[in-house]
């Protein structure tokens, strides 16, 4: 099982309970089961956040079978949020995996450049210019790099058997997003078992009149 999130070499020797994170991810629930782990760190270039992760992920791959201990045949892709978008990007461009997880993934960089991010209120532009992105530019100035970076795009590239997107923590931050990918795919017929696995619904919206604070005029739903 391959995971990655950016640079994660200095956590080697971190234990890890075997329990289910809210990200989905545990290592040790793994190898408990018999399962080899790899987390190789990414090295990224300016302008190809997708492609980054193809360049550092395919190699890493290549050395772990060389080992012995992995069997070609039977790889998966496991990430979350920034993670989740590399393996979103990573099964349009290799059908090496079986099967892979994807949690609260970026699907389309270009339609979620000028979203509003739900965690924070604020717009989602300095995550692509001043962040993980690492685009040189908006897309209007940047179109090609935006296009060729979004898994979203080559959905036709997909022979993966599966293709799992699963949310916790990003189920409202990124649930347009997701849902966005698994409609392409099952209209693609690209996925035999595109499915959405929503661990945490959000909380159902108080309905009635709002309470006052008292001495504002701020109100709670």
């Amino acid at each position: 099982m391959v995971y990655y999130y950016e640079k994660l070499s200095q956590t080697l020797h971190n234990w890890s309970n075997p329990a289910y994170s809210g990200t989905g991810w545990s290592p040790s629930v793994y190898t408990s089961n018999g399962y080899a782990v790899l987390i190789p760190d990414i090295v990224y270039k300016m302008d190809d956040p997708g492609m980054s992760a193809v360049w550092a992920v395919l190699p890493a791959v290549d050395a772990a079978i060389q080992t012995g201990v992995i069997d070609p045949n039977k790889m998966g892709l496991h990430g979350h949020s920034w993670g989740g978008y590399q393996t979103s990007f990573l099964i349009t461009q290799t059908n090496r995996f079986k099967a892979a997880a994807a949690g609260a993934p970026l699907t389309n960089m270009i339609s979620m450049y000028d979203l509003i991010y739900w965690n924070s209120g604020s717009g989602n532009m300095s995550i692509f210019e001043a962040s993980q992105g690492r685009f040189l530019g908006g897309p209007w100035e940047n179109w090609e790099a935006y296009e060729r970076n979004s898994p979203i795009y080559h959905v036709k590239n997909v022979q993966d058997p599966t293709a799992d997107a699963a949310q916790r923590q990003g189920w409202r931050r990124r649930l347009h997003t997701r849902n966005r990918i698994l409609q392409c795919l099952a209209q693609a017929e690209k996925a035999s078992d595109p499915r959405a696995v929503p661990w945490r619904k959000p909380r159902p919206r108080q309905t009635g009149k709002p309470k006052r604070l008292r001495g504002t005029n701020a109100g709670i739903l």
